[in-house]
């Protein structure tokens, strides 16, 4: 009886014989007093009965019952450290996607205004504006990248749509935008920090020694970057 069928098989049993014994029990005539108790006897007796198959069944069961739960508590201990594996293992992608030194930027004058163009050597570029020169460019990581646009001193931003495109695809879900924020606390497009929200701590100060408090962005290359802003 230590087997989910057996137990269920003879609380089953147990339960069929008390509903017969109810239905003898209420079908006696109230006029047949020795019949009505013989059958009242009965339904005590299958009553009896049940309780016992009950208790016994599950005290039988336990064991398997045990194994179960613990193979659930395993399973999902096991769940919960592939998750936990796997999300270690995109955050190790993203911090090797930002320290990979693929960036490079161009200054270029649009409308009579000073932009920098930002692209990616490794991707094929968009829509390059006139008067860029992406081969004169020097290959940089994303914080690299960060500091000569500061040093540039900020002027409004063309960021190319291949570069955003592929690098969000390389982020496995996370929008540039969002990716950005984490890493410096700020705005890609404006390199501004955006308001604090009520309750959160204020003037953080810039994370990576940059002023950051200029720029008007204003040029995105035409992207949408997903989700992430």
């Amino acid at each position: 009886m230590g087997s989910g069928v057996a137990y269920a098989t003879a609380l089953k049993d147990a339960d069929v014989e008390l509903s017969a014994a109810h239905r003898r029990a209420a079908s006696v005539p109230w006029w047949r007093p020795f019949a009505a108790r013989r059958a009242f006897s009965d339904w005590e007796t299958a009553l009896q009965h049940y309780e016992d198959v009950t208790r016994e069944a599950a005290e039988a069961y336990e064991p398997v019952a045990q194994e179960i739960r613990q193979a659930v508590a395993e399973m999902v201990e096991i769940v919960a450290s592939e998750r936990a594996r796997q999300q270690d293992e995109t955050r190790r992608r993203r911090s090797v996607l930002a320290a990979r030194a693929i960036w490079g930027w161009s200054e270029v004058t649009e409308a009579g205004r000073r932009a920098v163009y930002v692209f990616r050597h490794d991707v094929p570029r968009d829509d390059v504006p006139e008067g860029a020169a992406p081969e004169e460019s020097p290959h940089v990581d994303l914080r690299g990248l960060r500091r000569a646009i500061v040093d540039l001193g900020l002027p409004d931003v063309r960021w190319d749509g291949s570069a955003l495109a592929e690098t969000e695809r390389q982020l496995e879900g996370l929008g540039f935008g969002r990716w950005w924020r984490d890493l410096f606390h700020e705005d890609f497009r404006t390199f501004t920090a955006p308001p604090s929200a009520p309750g959160s701590p204020s003037g953080r100060g810039n994370p990576s020694g940059g002023t950051a408090t200029g720029g008007t962005g204003g040029f995105s290359g035409g992207f949408s970057c997903g989700g992430g802003f």
